[in-house]
C-alpha cells in the first residue's frame, strides 16, 4: 500500500530535467560575511550554518526542492530510498499504517512476528531520532498501552507521526557526506565518537557511493546530504537515515545541514574539508573573507575556516 502511495511524488522525481551532477562552478568564488548576513534569519539551528548556505545559493543549488518533496520525512525517504535501492534502509513502516488492525493490548505479541529481528519507534520528524531508540520505544508502546486506544485512520504519508523501522544491531554508526552524486572521500567519521581509523572511511564511503549511483538526478542534482550508517553486529553495512540539507518547511523550518558542518569545536574543520571537497571536484578557487567584525561569531567562524583551508 505504501509503495503506491508514493508513486506520484517517484513521478515528480523522474521528470526534474537537470543532470545528476553540474559539471563545474564559477572558477573564482567568493564567500564574504558581509555578503552573507541577509541568509541569517533563515537558519534553523547555529548561524556556525552560514557558510554552508551561502556556498549552496553562490553555487546555484536549489536549497528548496528536496524539502518540498518532504524527504525529510522518514517514512518518505525510506519508500523513495527503497524505491532505487531495495537494501538501502531497513523496512520502514509509518506507525499507523503498520497498527492499524492491531488492539493496543496487542502490539507487544504482534509487532514481533511483523519484525522477527527486532523494531524501533521513532519519531517520523526531527533530530537525533535514532538516540536512546530502546528505550524511546518502550516509553511510546507504554504511552499507546496507557490510553488504550486504537491507532487512527492513517492519512496522507505525511500525517505519520511514527515510524516502526525494522531493527538493526549496531555495532558503531558513521555520518558520510555527500554533495550531488559523489561521496566527500575525507570527510567520513564514526558518528558518536569522532575519528576513524586507517582505512576505515573505505568501506561506508564504498557502500554509500553504491546507493547514491542508483538515485537519480532528481535526488542527487544540487543535494548535500549527511547520512547516518550504521555498521552492524554481522558486519554488514545498512544507512539508517539520511540527513537532508537545505530548507525544511514543517518542523523546526529553516536551513538545515549536517550539524558536524557547524559544530562548535570542529564545525569550522569539517567546512574547510567541504570547501577543498567543492574545489576538488568543480575546478574552483573559493575564498572566504571574515569582513563583519560587527558580527564577532560569525565572523570568527569564517576566519577559521578561512586558516583550516590552508592546512590540509
Amino acid at each position: 500500500m505504501e509503495a503506491s502511495e508514493i508513486l506520484p511524488l517517484i513521478q515528480q522525481i523522474e521528470a526534474f530535467p537537470a543532470p545528476r551532477r553540474r559539471t563545474a562552478l564559477e572558477p573564482e568564488i567568493e564567500l564574504s560575511l558581509s555578503a552573507a548576513i541577509p541568509l541569517l534569519p533563515g537558519l534553523a539551528a547555529s548561524t556556525r550554518g552560514l557558510l554552508t548556505r551561502q556556498l549552496l545559493r553562490v553555487c546555484r543549488f536549489d536549497e528548496r526542492r528536496l524539502g518540498n518533496w518532504r524527504l525529510e520525512h522518514k517514512l518518505i525517504q525510506a519508500l523513495v530510498w527503497q524505491h532505487y535501492f531495495p537494501a538501502s534502509l531497513p523496512r520502514t513502516y509509518g506507525f499507523n499504517r503498520a497498527t492499524q488492525a492491531i488492539g493496543a493490548a496487542s502490539l507487544r505479541q504482534i509487532l514481533p512476528i511483523q519484525f522477527p529481528t527486532g523494531f524501533v519507534i521513532k519519531p517520523a520528524v526531527g533530530d537525533s531520532t535514532g538516540n536512546d531508540c530502546d528505550s524511546r520505544t518502550e516509553g511510546f508502546l507504554r504511552w499507546i498501552e496507557n490510553r488504550g486506544c486504537a491507532t487512527p485512520v492513517p492519512g496522507p504519508l505525511t500525517e505519520e507521526e511514527f515510524i516502526v523501522q525494522e531493527r538493526k544491531s549496531i555495532r558503531h554508526e558513521y555520518r558520510v557526506h555527500t554533495v550531488e552524486d559523489r561521496v566527500i572521500e575525507d570527510l567520513t567519521v564514526r558518528r558518536h565518537a569522532g575519528a576513524v581509523g586507517p582505512g576505515e572511511r573505505q568501506a561506508p564511503n564504498d557502500y554509500v557511493q553504491s546507493i547514491l549511483n542508483a538515485l537519480p538526478a532528481g535526488l542527487t542534482a544540487g543535494a548535500i546530504l549527511g547520512w547516518d550508517v550504521a555498521l552492524t553486529a554481522e558486519g554488514g553495512l545498512s544507512a539508517i537515515e539520511i540527513n537532508i540539507g537545505g530548507i525544511h518547511t514543517v518542523y523546526n523550518p529553516g536551513f538545515h545541514s549536517s550539524g558536524f558542518y557547524h559544530h562548535a569545536h570542529y564545525g569550522c574543520v569539517y567546512t574547510a574539508r567541504l570547501l577543498l571537497f567543492m574545489e576538488r571536484t568543480y575546478g574552483c578557487r573559493i575564498t572566504v573573507l571574515a569582513d563583519a567584525p560587527e558580527y564577532p561569531t560569525e565572523n570568527r567562524f569564517y576566519s577559521d575556516v578561512a586558516e583550516w583551508k590552508t592546512r590540509f
